[in-house]
């Protein structure tokens, strides 16, 4: 419980708030979208029985958290309800597919290419809430 309290703690702190956009909207939008490639990644990493996958989990969870709380000024400023949960597909099927090439690509470059695409998103999403 103190995580996601940590989290949400995180909208209020001025260095956070102004990496922030500024509408609700947005903001739902980065939530689901980092709740998405966090759950993907540790989906990875659970299947893969890598000690990351809980950490990763976890994060998800709080953008969740995150998104709840902002979730009904965005519906106010005319967010379709669904749209959040295809915004937070869309972060899911993005790490997916990077992970894919990272793991099938025949092409070491752009197997690279991907694993740096992914380590970038992963990061810009961690670095919201650490």
């Amino acid at each position: 419980m103190i995580p996601i309290l940590g989290a949400v703690a995180m909208l209020f702190l001025p260095v956070s708030a102004s990496s922030l956009p500024v509408r609700a909207y947005e903001r739902a939008e980065l939530f689901a979208t980092c709740s998405g490639r966090l759950d993907a990644l540790a989906t990875r990493q659970r299947a893969l029985s890598e000690a990351e996958a809980h950490d990763n989990a976890r994060l998800s969870d709080e953008f969740q958290v995150l998104l709840d709380t902002v979730l009904p000024k965005a519906l106010s400023e005319g967010v379709p309800e669904t749209l959040p949960r295809r915004w937070r597909s869309q972060g899911w099927v993005e790490i997916a597919a990077l992970l894919a090439d990272v793991d099938h690509s025949f092409d070491p470059r752009r197997a690279e290419l991907a694993r740096e695409a992914m380590l970038q998103r992963i990061s810009s999403c961690r670095a919201v809430l650490l």
